[in-house]
């Protein structure tokens, strides 16, 4: 089973102490798959975090799977190549998350706040499911969309290259 699996509706991201590395997902496992290469996004509050990046349908079906805990600076974007509807579901998700989808222009259409994590047990039909139209969808930990005070056709600031 898979963290966020895409499905599409039509057809059915001290001083002297070392440099931190940026804001991250902690994974559950030790056995935890290569990162995702990273972006800088602008909020339109000016404020800016690291995001991780799935490009491919490997790392957007991968997502947040079995991830334990997000540091309150990170996020997931995903880049689809072209705009439509996308349905994302939360299964093997331990966290809760708020989820923005994004247009073609960046500009943001839906957002979902607080979509509750899966159960470990819950069957596939109570697992949380979310839908949008976007080319890109920006995932949070839970309460950042309103930390951020993002709202519908607000404008977000990032590159990313095309999806493969």
């Amino acid at each position: 089973m898979t963290f966020l699996a895409l499905l599409l509706l039509l057809p059915l991201c001290s001083c002297n102490a070392p440099e931190r590395e940026p804001a991250s997902a902690v994974p559950a496992s030790p056995d935890a798959p290569k990162p995702l290469p990273r972006t800088r996004l602008v909020f339109p509050n000016e404020r800016a975090i690291e995001v991780e990046m799935a490009l491919t349908p490997e790392d957007q079906e991968r997502g947040l799977m079995l991830r334990t805990r997000l540091d309150p600076d990170y996020g997931i974007l995903y880049a689809f190549p072209q705009e439509r509807v996308l349905k994302f579901w939360m299964k093997d998700t331990l966290v809760d998350l708020d989820m923005v989808f994004l247009d073609k222009d960046k500009r943001i259409t839906v957002i979902h706040r607080d979509v509750p994590r899966a159960e470990t047990a819950a069957p596939d039909s109570r697992i949380a499911r979310r839908t949008g139209l976007g080319r890109y969808v920006l995932t949070l930990p839970a309460g950042a969309a309103g930390w951020n005070k993002l709202e519908v056709g607000q404008k977000l600031r990032f590159d990313a290259p095309e999806p493969r």
